[in-house]
């Protein structure tokens, strides 16, 4: 799971995006010690580039190492990269 929680949400309710997406992961079968959690980025401004993404960067070498099969998203344009 990569998780970025938008500034003015951060105090509201942080948890429950990370919550609901793994709920989602669970019900696609994964269990929890196969569900990884990129979180470095949710003190970065949105217009933060993404190679200045600790948690972005994390994500994309475990995806490339093979180590990460699938992404769940639950708001594609929070979640956009130039490429993988």
């Amino acid at each position: 799971m990569y998780t970025r929680a938008a500034p003015q949400k951060r105090h509201q309710n942080a948890a429950t995006p990370s919550a609901n997406l793994q709920d989602v992961a669970q019900q696609c079968g994964f269990s929890d010690d196969h569900i990884l959690v990129f979180d470095h980025d949710n003190t970065l401004p949105g217009n933060t580039p993404e190679d200045h993404r600790e948690g972005v960067q994390s994500l994309l070498a475990a995806i490339r190492e093979g180590t990460v099969t699938a992404v769940i998203v639950t708001d594609l344009h929070r979640f956009c990269i130039a490429e993988i």
